[in-house]
């Protein structure tokens, strides 16, 4: 395996450099495009770089995040591709959420990482507990390569002033009292930005950033 991109600071703009120079197109950023995701173009757009990035299409999201995709690849200049699970797992989100998102996110990613050396995303320590133990560059167990956490150390109100300011668009369901869109099935209005999702149950991650190979 590669050494990992130097960390010579948490700076996003470095992160994002660093990772681009050291792996180019070995290197992913993959999101369903929220707030996260697009900072992260927006830098690597103001740096004058760009990295493959990938839309995980569960089969399950909102229409207006669907939508979206497009308006995002008109306002960057890029090309979102889609990652689709292989499998339909129906109504499965109902009785073993769990289950359901490793068939709709977990496995689809492990299959398109197998062609990368490292991966990007848009994780804030803030967010769980679990993304409070991360790094801005670690190894990942799970999936078994690089991940870079470029605003790992940026806030909610610093993400939302930044998107504000370079005019980048987001997401209309924010702006309806969502803080975190995932599945429509399982995603609620709510003032804690992790609190809409799997809305009455103990969940906040669907495994994607868990930090652990199990």
């Amino acid at each position: 395996m590669s050494a990992p991109v130097p960390l010579a600071t948490g700076d996003a703009r470095e992160l994002l450099r660093a990772t681009v120079a050291q792996f180019g197109s070995r290197a992913a950023l993959v999101s369903a495009l929220g707030p996260q995701t697009l900072c992260i173009l927006e830098l690597l757009r103001q740096e004058g770089l760009s990295l493959p990035t990938y839309f995980l299409d569960t089969g399950c999201h909102f229409a207006e995040t669907l939508a979206f995709r497009h308006e995002v690849e008109r306002h960057f200049g890029v090309e979102v591709q889609v990652v689709r699970p292989a499998i339909d797992p129906g109504t499965l989100h109902a009785t073993d959420p769990e289950r359901c998102c490793a068939i709709r996110k977990v496995q689809p990613l492990q299959q398109l990482l197998g062609g990368f050396e490292a991966w990007v995303s848009g994780i804030r320590a803030e967010q769980t507990a679990d993304r409070a133990e991360a790094a801005a560059v670690e190894w990942d167990l799970r999936f078994g390569l690089w991940k870079v956490n470029p605003l790992l150390g940026w806030s909610r109100a610093t993400v939302d002033e930044f998107l504000s300011r370079h005019g980048v668009p987001t997401n209309p369901l924010l702006a309806s009292g969502y803080r975190s869109i995932g599945c429509a099935p399982c995603t609620r209005p709510s003032t804690d930005e992790r609190g809409g999702r799997w809305a009455g149950l103990a969940k906040t991650e669907c495994g994607l950033h868990r930090r652990s190979s199990a």
